[in-house]
């Protein structure tokens, strides 16, 4: 059991024996003087107290105002002479370490000012010196008589701490990480598979139609097997693109005019390729300087 000092001012005045199961703990002017907050050194439960004692008694043992907490591992502790007034809990009310209790005082068989703290193990007092421990945000009187025998409480290191929650974090990243890796390999996949991506549109001789394509897009004109022909009929231009790369296959674009732009066959911007691999073009030509491209 890892207890904590119930004040955070730490002055042992008198310090267990056989006559004095517990030990006695002083009061600081800059920690509240005479009466200090007292605080709960460990999770538990009040088992017993008493909060309406009003008087110092010189010469009937007894605790004046006090609070027994229960803890795991049958482990009791008992904090005494608190303040007339300063009590408010009750036999079953639950309690977490720090938790204020009361206040310093001098009910009950005192001859001043203290806390009277005992702890139990197994129904039987034991020496708090060897369980109750002071934390880091407590502070330990300057004279040595009433420090003998403290012991401190190495806290975990908040560094080990930082490195813990950022060691979930890297796990959380890197799982989070792989789930992108492959997401994105899905889709460079997803997309190279749309680069060979070939369809088939049937396209009426009498009808018009402007196709665009983008940057890095494909588009190859085919022989359909049976009659290939792309027929202008002396009105229509056959292609007319401006960007991405044109390729005509063993097909026939034939009687096409364009009487707005520079190709009759295909009309090509600054920014696109044609290529022919095959085929032929016959009888088209263009308004201004260019003739079938």
């Amino acid at each position: 059991m890892t207890l904590k000092y119930p004040t955070n001012y730490v002055a042992i005045t008198q310090y267990f024996s056989s006559s004095h199961k517990a030990l006695d703990l002083g009061w600081n002017s800059n920690y509240g003087g005479p009466n200090m907050p007292v605080y709960a050194s460990e999770d538990g439960v009040v088992v017993s107290v008493v909060k309406n004692y009003n008087k110092t008694d010189t010469d009937t043992p007894n605790y004046g105002n006090y609070v027994k907490i229960k803890h795991d591992n049958d482990y009791y502790t008992l904090y005494a002479h608190l303040a007339f007034g300063s009590v408010t809990l009750n036999v079953g009310d639950k309690i977490k370490k720090g938790d204020q209790l009361g206040l310093m005082g001098n009910t009950g068989y005192s001859t001043g000012n203290h806390l009277h703290y005992e702890v139990y193990k197994n129904g039987t007092r034991i020496n708090p010196l060897e369980c109750t421990y002071v934390y880091s945000n407590q502070t330990v009187s300057k004279n040595a008589s009433a420090t003998n025998g403290l012991l401190y409480f190495k806290e975990e290191s908040k560094i080990d701490d930082t490195l813990e929650i950022l060691h979930k974090e890297n796990i959380e990243l890197t799982t989070e990480n792989q789930r992108l890796k492959t997401e994105i390999q899905t889709l460079n996949e997803q997309i190279k598979d749309l680069s060979s991506y070939t369809f088939t549109y049937k396209v009426p001789k009498t009808s018009y139609y402007k196709i665009k394509l983008y940057e890095k897009e494909t588009l190859t004109i085919k022989d359909s097997g049976t009659d290939g022909t792309i027929d202008g009929q002396n009105k229509n231009c056959g292609f007319s693109v401006s960007s991405g790369t044109l390729i005509l296959e063993s097909s026939i674009i034939a009687n096409c005019r364009d009487d707005d732009g520079d190709g009759g066959a295909v009309d090509i911007g600054k920014d696109c390729v044609f290529t022919m691999r095959g085929g032929t073009i016959s009888n088209c030509n263009g308004q201004h300087e260019g003739g079938a491209i």
